[in-house]
């Protein structure tokens, strides 16, 4: 008899780490995290992609945005690894038992104890010590091996751009697992705050295929995964040795390179406030007063998530046929025949139409008759037929 809720659970294996910089050398041999243009990917991944990919084929394979996107602000020590996590309201801190202090080097003894985090008066965040951290996870199709891939990124802009996407496709597909996608590097100009305006390389997702066959591969149900604990080693290309409590960053880094850290890093790519925003998150993942493990981010369900995916793959019953009709004539589309046609080109299917398939339709068809009434309107022809309404 298997155990209910344990045993139809499958944890698949990390493979690796893909960068977003790589360890630079001073003059006087000091290493440091410089940003680069490009995916620094292991072996495995550059025999597909090539020495400087800037984009990957991928896959996530969980709908929660919190298992395979999670999102923390963290501080880290070279000696004692993570030493604080917080969301900008709660947060858990190693703290030295003797000294109060949060843990270092010296520390030989310590707990977790749970304080706000308030990233605008926080000292550690201010001497960016701490700072906002994605850990994206994520499958690679095209290379070899069965696991999850990792990417930290600390940039603003990063982080909006992926939580954007995955919720797109969850309110157009009703999911985001198991769907085709390309994850890029993409150059984007910012002017953050007493700064110029500069270029700087973001993380995105892409997806190249068309809606209506991005729809008939969601339509597939996705497999009840867990993905593994996101790994709390330091992120070396987000950090310098400074910002791990570690002796002070060399005078002699080349001018523009000193603090370096992720491709978009989050003092050169947000035109927004520094501080980011105090979006509550469950904080029961992390670790207890007596624990010496760092916090793990423990899956949530989605209740949203699972309704919209089985809406998706749900086939339309006859009262969902007569309201999709009704819709469509009213848009102009009077007979059987042309409304067939419009599914067709919409979806590519000619029968076993679902609940998806007639969001798509009705979507492209409304805006298909938009343009037609604003090509019809007088004061739009009057502009179109007048000599000097050409556009230049």
């Amino acid at each position: 008899m298997p155990i209910d809720n344990l045993s139809d659970r499958v944890r698949i294996p990390r493979l690796g780490k893909i960068r977003l910089g790589i360890k630079a050398t001073t003059a006087k041999g000091v290493e440091y995290p410089k940003a680069v243009d490009y995916f620094v990917c292991p072996d495995e991944v550059k025999a597909v992609y090539g020495q400087t990919p800037r984009e990957l084929d991928i896959m996530f394979p969980v709908e929660e945005l919190e298992q395979f996107a999670p999102q923390f602000l963290r501080a880290y020590s070279q000696t004692q690894g993570l030493v604080c996590i917080g969301d900008g309201i709660n947060a858990r801190r190693k703290l030295d038992t003797e000294t109060g202090a949060m843990a270092n080097s010296k520390t030989l003894n310590w707990t977790w104890h749970e304080m706000p985090c308030n990233s605008q008066e926080c000292p550690e965040y201010s001497a960016k010590k701490c700072r906002r951290v994605l850990n994206l996870l994520f499958l690679l199709p095209k290379v070899s091996g069965l696991g999850a891939w990792q990417i930290d990124s600390s940039s603003y802009n990063s982080i909006i751009n992926i939580n954007s996407m995955a919720k797109m496709l969850k309110g157009i597909l009703g999911r985001c697992s198991m769907i085709p996608l390309t994850l890029v590097l993409r150059p984007q100009d910012v002017s953050p705050s007493g700064m110029k305006k500069k270029t700087v390389w973001v993380l995105d997702i892409r997806q190249d295929i068309k809606l209506a066959e991005l729809a008939q591969k969601a339509q597939l149900p996705p497999s009840k995964v867990l993905l593994p604990e996101v790994t709390e080693e330091i992120p070396e290309d987000l950090y310098t040795t400074s910002q791990l409590g570690e002796p002070e960053e060399p005078e002699d880094i080349p001018p523009g390179e000193e603090g370096t850290v992720v491709l978009g890093q989050s003092q050169d790519d947000t035109t927004e406030e520094k501080a980011p925003g105090k979006t509550p998150v469950d904080t029961s993942n992390l670790p207890p007063e007596d624990s010496k493990h760092a916090p793990s981010t423990a899956p949530r369900k989605s209740v949203l998530a699972k309704e919209a995916a089985n809406l998706a793959a749900k086939t339309a019953t006859e009262k969902d046929k007569i309201t999709f009709v009704e819709k469509m004539r009213e848009l102009g589309y009077k007979s059987k025949d042309a409304i067939r046609e419009a599914i067709k080109k919409a979806t590519g299917k000619e029968h076993e139409w679902t609940c998806t398939d007639f969001q798509i339709t009705l979507a492209l068809a409304e805006q298909k008759h938009k343009d037609q009434s604003t090509e019809e309107d007088p004061d739009v022809k009057a502009f179109l037929n007048m000599e000097d309404g050409k556009l230049l």
